[in-house]
């Protein structure tokens, strides 16, 4: 793998040459946006790292939305029970497409899940309702590792909130005689 620097107007960009695809002719990944050379020769570095170790995910547009409306549930249907996919499908539909769903999938961080699990217990929901949230998102992300379709799970590395336990009622000795006694 070889990868080479361009200048593009006030940027640069690194050009990534993968070999060549089954009809021969050669496949080149774009990653631009670099400000100064210096900046491209380190991501041509990180890149061509992630290349050898085999992590690297192709740049792609796929939104949250897209991902987990057109990839993800159609792909769980064969996997779990009528019930949970409904779960699943209600939790997509009703919290995470309309706080993430314009999100590029690729560019989702867990700052954003956190602001998410944060927005949801200000509306009244409860840790524990959020939590099956971030159990939703969790799934969905770890099928989109396996499927490079992302190079990690973000969703690890959110921070969901702790469902509280109940506080434990004590009976007094009191109260435990008097439970006896009847």
């Amino acid at each position: 793998m070889r990868g080479s620097i361009i200048k593009r107007g006030n940027g640069y960009s690194v050009v990534l040459d993968l070999g060549r695809g089954p009809d021969g002719r050669r496949i080149r990944k774009w990653h631009s946006g670099y400000k100064t050379k210096k900046e491209a020769e380190r991501a041509q570095v990180e890149l061509l790292a992630k290349i050898a170790d085999g992590a690297y995910v192709e740049p792609s547009k796929l939104t949250v939305a897209a991902f987990l409306r057109e990839h993800w549930l159609p792909g769980l249907r064969a996997q779990v029970r009528p019930g949970t996919l409904a779960e699943h499908k209600s939790k997509v539909e009703v919290h995470l497409v309309p706080a993430l769903g314009g999100v590029p999938l690729q560019r989702l961080r867990p700052s954003h899940l956190n602001a998410l699990y944060a927005n949801l217990l200000d509306r009244g929901l409860s840790a524990r309702t959020v939590l099956h949230v971030h159990a939703t998102i969790r799934r969905a992300l770890a099928d989109a590792t396996r499927w490079d379709m992302v190079p990690r799970n973000v969703a690890l590395l959110a921070s969901p909130p702790r469902p509280s336990r109940p506080e434990l009622q004590v009976w007094t000795a009191a109260e435990l005689r008097a439970f006896w006694a009847t």
